[in-house]
């Protein structure tokens, strides 16, 4: 069911899976970091009014930082995992940190490519604003 969710999530914002995933491990990392005295989010959800005051207040406070910095983050997340001795010639390959040998053409199949569509310039551009 969480896989399903997260296909949809995907889906929505025109992130790969992988990127949800990780925009997911962003806001629960910054509910866990923060604690109940800084939360300052209505906890009383006994009627409609109120449980729309505390998705505004999460959002607000939980999911606009995380997505107003998200790519500055994913690419210092990337460095950093780039800059890990253990990082594989190939993860290095797949992000286009080195360049492949020219008389090996495998690790061109390997390089993911925004799928340019339409829907995909649509997501684009109603994120931009």
């Amino acid at each position: 069911h969480l896989e399903k969710d997260i296909r949809d999530l995907s889906k929505i914002t025109g992130k790969k899976f992988e990127d949800v995933v990780f925009i997911l491990h962003l806001v629960v990392k910054s509910l866990m970091d923060t604690s109940t005295e800084q939360c300052n989010i209505p906890t009383e959800l006994t009627n409609h009014e109120l449980r729309q005051e505390w998705e505004k207040a999460f959002d607000s406070k939980f999911i606009q930082p995380i997505l107003n910095s998200l790519q500055t983050t994913v690419q210092d997340q990337l460095n950093l995992v780039l800059k890990e001795e253990k990082s594989s010639e190939l993860t290095r390959i797949v992000y286009e940190k080195i360049q492949p040998e020219p008389n090996n053409p495998l690790p061109h199949l390997w390089r993911y490519r925004t799928i340019v569509s339409l829907a995909h310039f649509s997501q684009s551009f109603s994120t931009a604003d």
